[in-house]
């Protein structure tokens, strides 16, 4: 949540801190970059070994606490909100982003299969709009392997771990 402060008199809409996004000089860049964003959020539905190296956080007593880190991390929202049921709370956007995670994650499982043992994963592309795509979370769940801790983990920062 941003707040705009109120001010006396006319100002550019520009100089708030958030205005709409058909101001913004270059719109077309940023559009494009949500969209590859909401794509790649897209993709990591399900389980997914990543290796991640920048800042995670999770929040404690309603407050990010933030952390630096370099490793590799295990990318599953269902297996988090079953870990860590009262960490959602539905009182924000990112909380009600999150069950859109899950439900689609649910619904790419095959059966009762888990998908973190290699089986049940189905292929079935999800069919997003450009729009939905702009809307996508930047950061994604996943745990953290070598400190075994759940965290947020910006989707932009996750790059492929070949053996």
């Amino acid at each position: 949540m941003i707040r705009i402060l109120e001010c006396r008199g006319v100002r550019k809409i520009t100089s708030l801190a958030v205005y709409p996004l058909d101001y913004h000089a270059t719109k077309e860049k940023i559009v494009e970059e949500l969209v590859q964003r909401g794509r790649k959020y897209i993709d990591l539905i399900g389980v997914h070994y990543r290796s991640y190296k920048g800042q995670a956080f999770w929040k404690k007593d309603g407050q990010p606490e933030k952390f630096h880190v370099n490793i590799r991390v295990v990318i599953d929202a269902v297996s988090c909100r079953q870990m860590k049921p009262n960490y959602f709370n539905h009182s924000s956007r990112e909380d009600l982003d999150y069950d859109l995670l899950w439900l689609l994650s649910k619904d790419r499982s095959a059966g009762n299969n888990h998908p973190a043992y290699g089986q049940g994963e189905t292929e079935r592309k999800i069919s997003c709009s450009r729009e939905d795509l702009l809307l996508c979370s930047p950061t994604v769940f996943g745990f953290c392997l070598p400190t075994k801790q759940w965290g947020q983990y910006f989707s932009a920062s996750l790059v492929h771990v070949f053996n």
